[in-house]
């Protein structure tokens, strides 16, 4: 049986929970996923990443870091990733700077 939070992080993305959507919102660019049950969307922003000091691909690129640590490599966490029309799930070296989004349990 799959894990609360795998079930949930694959949920987000996949089309048979969701629709998603390559928009623009205030003028910044992201991916809006909406949930076919409910109609309840999440807009995340392609805030790019950090690597050393630098800022990469802000606008066309966004990963959002789970709480899910790599499977058997501890220095490895799972991210939600997405580059203009493509998303998917995977797994890197946590010091990458990816964006976090909290999420406050109810």
């Amino acid at each position: 049986m799959a894990s609360a939070s795998s079930w949930s992080r694959k949920r987000l993305y996949n089309s048979s929970y969701t629709t998603t959507e390559w928009t623009q919102l205030n003028s910044v660019y992201g991916f809006k996923i909406t949930s076919k049950s409910n109609d309840n969307s999440i807009f995340l922003p392609a805030a790019g990443y950090h690597y050393d000091t630098s800022l990469n691909n802000a606008g066309s690129y966004g990963g959002y870091w789970s709480r899910s640590l790599g499977t058997g490599y501890s220095r490895y966490a799972y991210y939600l990733n997405f580059y203009s029309g493509n998303i998917d799930w995977s797994s890197y070296y946590r010091y990458y700077g990816q964006s976090v989004r909290p999420v406050r349990c109810q």
